[in-house]
């Protein structure tokens, strides 16, 4: 059993695959789960699927909507459900007509607007039963689904005829994940609630106290406890919650995240001193509770005996200036940069936290084209021109000193520089920057690249990778639209 990932869960996900028998069927499993849930004062929606994807799908949106041959009516139902009566592998719960955050509890079943039922997905009908309901109904997130209703699809039997490769470059991975997953393609694990935090510590305090110096006494205590338990584990935090149990009532929670595991008192207290510095404590306190929501295994190094080679713990000094940086400036002022797979430079790139508070990060480095969101070719190079430039083909074993096909530094904006070619569509001869001329020696390309008209405006640049004559190099490119040059970066 498991709930949906969401910041506020309104799902509960079970696979009842062979427990049919130990209830009598699948229909009298599902009616104990609506008849459990109507004692303590709640209407739900159940849905029976091959798939998590397929029953979130029906339970949210589905009623009353699917086709009329995929149910029937379950005789003697208290609550008149529409079931049908094949059965199936996966099942889903869902709130169905009412908002997850309401308390049901406050209204009596008899005062509920109708609405809570049973549906069933014979076994491989699922695309079926999903063509009438919306592109909502495949958990896609709100800048697809706005992007999706601005073309003027809005049901799944729409996006179910547009052709299967083009939806990824135009719509993101996503949405063939999250189709693929509804359709059995793809397997999609059971999401679960992490367990509670196994590794906490918890004081209570005599007498309420107001002195910060003290509360940092007893934190500095909780964390040497807490550290132990670590160790005894071989586990490091990733993640510390402390909660502060105030005289009125107050509860003021701190979290740390932090970049790697670590077991280590003395920085795990420091971090947990600084985040008590920046709190604010309303009350006097009376209990103070520390634990390890998020731990990791300890990478266990060897001391060195000779201090000759510092770079050995560099990583794991670079690890602790994260984590204090973090915990003093605030893990979004502790950034870096991630790589994006876009032909468009100024876009190829985004700012992440260092430090996560769902501990490290852990996605996957894409491995397909290099640009799979818009088009790029590279043009077989002129031929040598005149006047000692040449214009080289991005061959090392001709080229030799070829540049890299990316620059080390890219300016956030291009600047407009003016160029002067041999050929109205040729290569670079010479440009000026900044009341400088630069004569160009070498050039390499050109490297032609065009976004899709998904993307909005569209984009079409030849780029340069240059070499001056007095050794410094630069990236160039020359817009299609109107011919105009701008400087992209820098080499090293």
């Amino acid at each position: 059993m498991g709930v949906e990932e969401s910041p506020t869960p309104g799902c509960l996900f079970l696979d009842i695959t062979g427990l049919e028998r130990l209830f009598g069927g699948e229909m009298a499993l599902a009616g104990q789960i609506l008849r459990d849930f109507a004692a303590r004062g709640l209407a739900v929606r159940v849905a029976i699927a091959d798939t998590l994807g397929a029953a979130w799908a029906v339970a949210r949106f589905g009623t009353g909507q699917a086709p009329v041959s995929l149910f029937q009516e379950l005789p003697g139902s208290e609550c008149g459900e529409t079931v049908a009566a094949s059965p199936s592998p996966a099942r889903h719960t869902d709130p169905g007509p009412f908002p997850p955050s309401r308390d049901h509890s406050l209204h009596p079943p008899e005062q509920r607007r109708p609405g809570t039922a049973i549906v069933c997905i014979p076994p491989g009908q699922s695309l079926r039963a999903l063509k009438p309901l919306p592109v909502e109904a495949l958990r896609l997130p709100l800048e697809t689904i706005e992007k999706l209703h601005s073309l003027g699809i809005t049901r799944i039997e729409q996006l179910e005829r547009l052709p299967r490769e083009e939806l990824a470059c135009r719509f993101g991975p996503g949405l063939i994940q999250r189709w693929d997953q509804a359709l059995g393609r793809l397997a999609e694990p059971i999401p679960v609630w992490p367990p509670l935090p196994k590794f906490a510590v918890r004081h209570e305090l005599e007498h309420p106290v107001t002195n910060r110096e003290q509360v940092a006494i007893v934190l500095e205590q909780l964390v040497a406890r807490l550290s132990e338990q670590l160790v005894d584990c071989g586990c490091g935090a990733l993640q510390l919650e402390c909660r502060l149990e105030c005289q009125e009532g107050e509860v003021v929670a701190m979290g740390v995240g932090l970049f790697q595991p670590t077991a280590s008192p003395r920085h795990l207290s420091q971090l947990a001193q600084t985040r008590l510095e920046r709190a604010t404590i309303p009350s006097p306190l009376v209990a103070i509770s520390l634990g390890a929501s998020l731990v990791g295994p300890l990478e266990h190094r060897q001391e060195e005996l000779f201090v000759d080679a510092p770079m050995r713990n560099g990583s794991r000094f670079l690890a602790m200036l994260i984590d204090r940086l973090a915990s003093r400036l605030g893990r979004g002022a502790v950034l870096r940069v991630r790589p994006l797979p876009d032909a468009q430079p100024e876009l190829a790139y985004r700012y992440d936290p260092w430090v996560s508070m769902r501990g490290r990060d852990t996605a996957v480095r894409s491995a397909g084209r290099p640009f799979p969101a818009s088009r790029a070719r590279c043009h077989r190079p002129a031929r040598a021109q005149g006047d000692g430039q040449k214009v080289l083909r991005d061959d090392p074993v001709a080229t030799g000193g070829a540049l890299p096909p990316r620059p080390l530094r890219v300016l956030r904006r291009p600047i407009a520089v003016s160029v002067i070619s041999l050929a109205p569509h040729g290569p670079p001869f010479c440009f000026r920057l900044r009341g400088k001329e630069h004569r160009i020696a070498w050039t390499w390309g050109p490297e032609r690249i065009e976004t899709g008209w998904w993307r909005g405006p569209a984009i079409a640049r030849d780029y340069y990778r240059v070499e001056t004559a007095d050794g410094h190099r630069f990236w160039l490119f020359r817009d299609l639209k109107d011919g105009r040059w701008f400087l992209q970066g820098h080499f090293a």
